[in-house]
């Protein structure tokens, strides 16, 4: 053990520049006001502490009468307490409210709790505010009500004349903990004269730590409506009145959902005469606002209509996960597995509709403004994509005529596979732009001077300064009914390469390579390039001495006709 005498030298030279401020009379007397009220105020808390424990919590039954009449006058309603008992929760007083019942204006109940737990804080003495460490509420009973006038009352209270409602809300906000257990909620819509909603088992939880709020809520609908709601929380906030200034997470899920009961309490957007359906989502918000949803959704048996001039669209099944997020100017939406399937159905006059199937798909869309707000830059992905399915299916969704009449015309079929697309510019033009594909079995009707042609299978690149295609088919065809008298001509197989470039409004063409087969003729093509000049108001074109002679000689093609007919340029 250290000597006195020698530990005295040493704290004497580690802390000799303390002496000039204990020395100073000033600090003194702040020092001695500090020990006394420090003491003060531990005896004041000792004594509040004995007179609660011995002389007011032991006979609060006592209060009983005064405490109704104070909250009724604070609610403006008829607050009734059955008993009041008191305990200790460690040095923090615990009070228990039995049978509390709230009756509105016209002497209905509104609101009614078995049991309510409140473990005192004493943070409420320093703060002059009422805090708890905990509020636990026991199987209430509350009334949400629309009347015919859409004016709505919670607990028999009109929204529209509460005086205090943000100091309610803010002193909510600023307890620690608080749990509802076991809640009955009872929303009866009288504008909408439809019967009274009854959600059971609610459960309510929220965790207040300075800014951060966490709450989690599930309810157990009528089992013919729903499964369990369950819809959870983290935020961050001071003032609940700028919801502006507000971020954070949700989250909510339904196991099943019959959309169709829905309608009695719920305006749906569109139709929807039966379905069900399950849900799961995860929404984002920053500043007050949503900026990122995710949601997977599964639906079976739905039959919606998306316009009144339209047939209805019966859906067998659809699912999959879609995700959005939103900027203040511009947007991103993907899509995971995205899938569904419509039920056959057969029509008054004994016509079948097919049924249309879009497989498992991927997609991705960006569309952002760019820095100094002069354009835009997006970008675009699919792993799949159906041109025929979506054709149909377009024969339900609420286009213009000149869109449906297009797609009815051309009739657009086949797969397009990993595509990729990249664009920057403005209203005016696209600056830059990129497009990457692959297809199989694609197919167009001939329209006018539009050629035709079906079972196209191959890849496509370009961007706004060259580009490539390659084609290997089978059993495709060509239709150009502007071109021959037979427009039709079917291939057994239809490979080609071809190249180009632009530079300076002036397109390069190279086709390396072409190679047939069909039932009347064979042959193939190799070296052949033409150039096709952009000018001023009008367009010109002109082809290289070798690509006109490539043309006079079929590109070196060898054609082997069975109609007895050699045809040559």
């Amino acid at each position: 053990m250290m000597n006195w005498n020698s530990l005295r030298p040493a704290l004497y030279h580690r802390l000799y520049f303390l002496l000039p401020l204990v020395s100073n009379r000033l600090v003194r007397r702040l020092w001695r006001a500090l020990v006394w009220g420090f003491w003060l105020v531990y005896f004041g808390f000792v004594m509040l502490v004995l007179v609660l424990r011995y002389s007011i919590l032991p006979n609060i039954e006592n209060y009983r009468a005064e405490i109704e009449r104070l909250t009724s006058d604070g609610l403006g309603q008829s607050v009734s307490i059955g008993r009041i008992e008191a305990s200790w929760e460690g040095i923090n007083p615990d009070l228990t409210l039995l049978d509390v019942r709230v009756d509105d204006a016209q002497g209905r109940p509104a609101l009614a709790f078995s049991r309510i737990e409140a473990i005192l804080s004493w943070w409420s003495v320093p703060s002059a505010q009422l805090k708890l460490r905990l509020l636990r509420i026991d199987e209430p009973t509350l009334n949400l009500r629309r009347d015919s006038q859409a004016r709505f009352y919670i607990a028999g209270i009109p929204l529209s004349q509460e005086q205090n409602e943000g100091d309610v809300s803010d002193w909510i906000m600023a307890q620690r903990r608080i749990r509802i257990q076991g809640a009955t909620l009872v929303w009866e819509d009288e504008l909408r004269k439809a019967p009274p909603l009854v959600l059971e088992d609610l459960d309510f939880a929220l965790d207040n730590d300075g800014r951060r709020h966490r709450f989690g809520l599930t309810a157990l609908p009528p089992a013919e409506l729903a499964s369990m709601i369950d819809i959870r929380g983290d935020f961050r906030g001071k003032d609940i009145d700028l919801l502006d200034s507000w971020s954070g997470q949700a989250y909510a899920e339904i196991g099943y959902a019959d959309l169709a009961v829905w309608r009695q309490w719920i305006d749906y957007p569109v139709a929807l005469p039966h379905g069900r359906g399950a849900l799961r989502a995860w929404l984002g918000f920053a500043q007050g606002k949503l900026q990122e949803v995710t949601a997977d959704a599964s639906l079976q048996d739905v039959s919606l209509r998306l316009a009144p001039d339209l047939p209805a669209l019966v859906l067998e099944h659809m699912s999959g996960r879609i995700g959005a997020r939103f900027s203040a100017t511009g947007f991103e939406v993907s899509g995971n597995r995205i899938e569904l399937a419509t039920r056959e159905l057969t029509t008054p006059n004994k016509e079948s509709r097919e049924t249309i199937r879009i497989e498992p798909t991927d997609f991705h869309v960006d569309w952002q403004p760019e820095p100094d707000g002069r354009g835009v830059v997006g970008s675009a992905s699919a792993s799949r994509i159906d041109l025929a399915a979506l054709a149909r299916l377009a024969g339900y969704v609420p286009f213009d005529a000149r869109s449906r009449q297009l797609l009815r015309d051309y009739a657009p079929r086949g797969h397009v596979n990993g595509l990729t697309a990249k664009w920057k510019g403005d209203a005016e033009r696209l600056q830059t732009y990129s497009l990457k594909a692959g297809f199989a079995e694609l197919a167009l009707k001939a329209q006018g001077y539009f050629p035709g042609f079906s079972g196209l299978s191959g890849s496509l690149e370009f961007n706004e300064a060259s580009g490539s295609a390659v084609l290997r088919s089978q059993k495709s065809s060509v239709d150009l009914p502007s071109v021959f008298p037979e427009s039709l001509t079917v291939f057994d197989t239809l490979n080609a390469q071809a190249r180009w470039k632009i530079s300076q409004g002036v397109l390069d063409v190279e086709l390396s390579r072409v190679e047939f087969t069909a039932p009347d003729a064979a042959g193939s093509a190799r070296e052949a390039t033409a150039t096709r000049e952009k000018g001023r108001g009008n367009r010109s074109e002109r082809s290289t001495d070798a690509s006109r002679r490539a043309c006079r000689v079929a590109l070196h093609a060898t054609c082997h006709w069975r109609r007895g007919a050699l045809l040559a340029t």
